[in-house]
């Protein structure tokens, strides 16, 4: 009997090593893997990122834009011209792409930019407009000149927009396309951090494994059963201790979760922007974290409750007994 008892132990064990797996996949099905997940607040976030690093990347490559205008005062002034509303229907496209790979998950996610490119059209009108408004009147019979970025030290009485800022805005739309992309291209093949691991690689090994990922818990809490054979409070004392065991192991697998964006992304080459996509991503994975956890938490639920039946029956029994 101690010798079945030992195997029954090994075979929790496996249990718990297998569990893990378990969680992580349970933690991106319901999250990354579900297309209504980035209709909720991942969008609103993501909308930020973007204004964010298109305001970053035209105050870095224009200069007048950088002298003039702060990183706030473009993000306001892009969101007057392209709102959330109009961001979600942008990647409306990209969800279903989502939703599509399981049936192809080596095909590159395509985000179209060109609604964005376009409203910024209307964006670089407005800021040469603002820059237009900011220059100073000419006083007393100044005369204008022109400084090294093309713009006059002041604006004469009665001199309209058209002869003074407009010009700009053929700068800042040209800015503007070279700011942002016509289209962005997630390559789930490409080799991420030293340990080359792709994800496409990760996502084809989850597909492929989870039905045997289920089958073999289910399997091992049998095996388990018939070691131990009875009583039935023997049984569910060590159900238990393999439910407890993987739920802890779980947690701890989902808090060690939040640390795998700054590793992933050891060596992405995005000098400029490499905070931002890394607070991004670690902004989704603590998503990935939560549902992790959640089935962590309900195996380690489990758990507790076989082990209190295990207590009851034997406290039951010794009553019976002592009677």
């Amino acid at each position: 009997m101690s010798f079945r008892r030992a195997l029954a132990g090994f075979f929790i064990f496996i249990f718990v090593i297998m569990s893990l797996p378990t969680f992580l996949y349970f933690g991106l099905s319901n999250s990354l893997l579900r297309a209504s997940f980035y209709e909720g607040p991942v969008v609103d976030q993501a909308y930020n990122f973007v204004l964010k690093v298109t305001a970053a990347n035209l105050i870095k490559t224009d200069e007048v834009i950088a002298d003039f205008f702060t990183e706030t005062d473009l993000k306001t002034e892009m969101m007057t011209v392209f709102p959330a509303g109009l961001f979600k229907e942008m990647v409306k496209d990209f969800f279903s792409q989502v939703e599509k790979l399981a049936e192809n998950p080596e095909r590159p996610l395509t985000i179209s930019m060109k609604s964005f490119r376009e409203s910024l059209l209307t964006f670089a009108n407005n800021l040469s407009y603002r820059l237009f408004q900011s220059l100073p009147m000419c006083r007393g019979g100044q005369m204008p000149e022109e400084d090294a970025r093309g713009l006059p030290t002041c604006v004469p009485e009665g001199v309209e927009y058209n002869l003074v800022a407009a010009p700009f805005a053929k700068q800042f739309e040209t800015s503007v396309y070279a700011a942002v992309p016509e289209q962005v291209q997630i390559d789930l093949n490409a080799a991420q951090g030293q340990s080359g691991v792709t994800f496409a690689g990760i996502f084809d090994w989850f597909m492929l494994t989870k039905y045997v990922l289920y089958g073999s818990l289910l399997a091992l809490l049998v095996i388990i059963a018939i070691l131990i054979y009875s009583p039935f409070s023997l049984i569910a004392k060590y159900e238990g201790i393999a439910f407890v065991l993987s739920g802890i192991a779980g947690y701890l697998l989902s808090l060690g979760l939040s640390l795998m964006p700054k590793y992933i992304l050891a060596d992405v080459n995005m000098p400029d922007f490499k905070e931002d996509v890394l607070q991004m991503t670690q902004y989704i994975v603590t998503y990935v974290v939560a549902e992790s956890q959640k089935i962590a938490l309900i195996f380690l639920s489990l758990g507790a409750v076989l082990i209190l039946v295990r207590i009851f029956l034997v406290q039951k029994y010794n009553c019976e007994k002592s009677e």
